[in-house]
């Protein structure tokens, strides 16, 4: 359990290095998304360890960390989805160009709602979490007695 500790901490650092970057791009939102989902993933793996309180806690501050970045995420996959749905050339081309600049202009009004205030506050969220698992003692092996002879 410590090696799936310490890797949630250092994924956890990664995503609030990404956060307090402020970067916007898709590929940024994309990766610090990534990264949270994983980070939940690894905390499920701790939950048993953690106890159910510790576990829901740390959980709902990566999922609430991770909300303001569903809206420009969900923005950008639609346009990919137009992009791999209709082809560039070929009848209807002047609907398909109609359709994905309004979800563009859409993705690009989503990502300047994104402020930069509620990535830090998404940092802090995740920041507070890796913190708590740098702060935990080590786990004993399993089978090990804590009481002394």
């Amino acid at each position: 359990m410590d090696a799936v500790r310490q890797e949630l901490a250092e994924e956890l650092g990664r995503a609030v290095r990404g956060l307090r970057h402020g970067n916007r791009s898709d590929r940024c939102i994309h990766d610090i998304r990534a990264r949270l989902k994983h980070c939940r993933a690894l905390l499920r793996l701790l939950r048993k360890s953690l106890g159910e309180d510790a576990y829901h806690r740390e959980n709902a501050r990566l999922r609430d960390a991770a909300r303001p970045l569903v809206a420009v995420r969900d923005a950008a996959v639609l346009v990919q989805a137009l992009d791999g749905l209709c082809p560039r050339s070929g009848g209807g081309k002047a609907i398909y160009r109609s359709i994905r600049s309004a979800l563009r202009q859409e993705c690009r009004e989503r990502r300047g709602q994104l402020r930069r205030k509620a990535l830090l506050s998404s940092a802090r969220l995740a920041g507070a979490v890796a913190r708590h698992m740098r702060t935990l003692p080590p786990s004993q092996p399993a089978g090990a007695d804590s009481r002394k002879p």
